[in-house]
């Protein structure tokens, strides 16, 4: 809670939502788990983020690749044309 900078009633509200959705239960002793959908749910967003990341270094590759050189190494790469 604190190092999620998060006050008591904030995380309150965020277990409450999260259990509204089915994705924790509360277990013996107020322990809360992930249920087989919150298990489920982390996987494909863990996915989603490991595409994503994938994405903006191609993105990042091809943007590179079709930046305006500068004229000297320009001249210099294309001088046999």
């Amino acid at each position: 809670m604190y190092e999620a900078n998060l006050s008591f009633e904030l995380l309150r509200k965020y277990l409450w939502l999260l259990q509204q959705a089915n994705l924790i239960k509360v277990c013996e002793g107020s322990v809360y788990s992930a249920t087989d959908k919150g298990l489920e749910f982390l996987k494909q967003y863990y996915e989603l983020r490991h595409h994503t990341r994938m994405a903006n270094e191609k993105r990042k590759i091809v943007e590179d690749s079709l930046s305006i050189p500068d004229t000297e190494n320009f001249k210099l790469r294309f001088a046999c044309w």
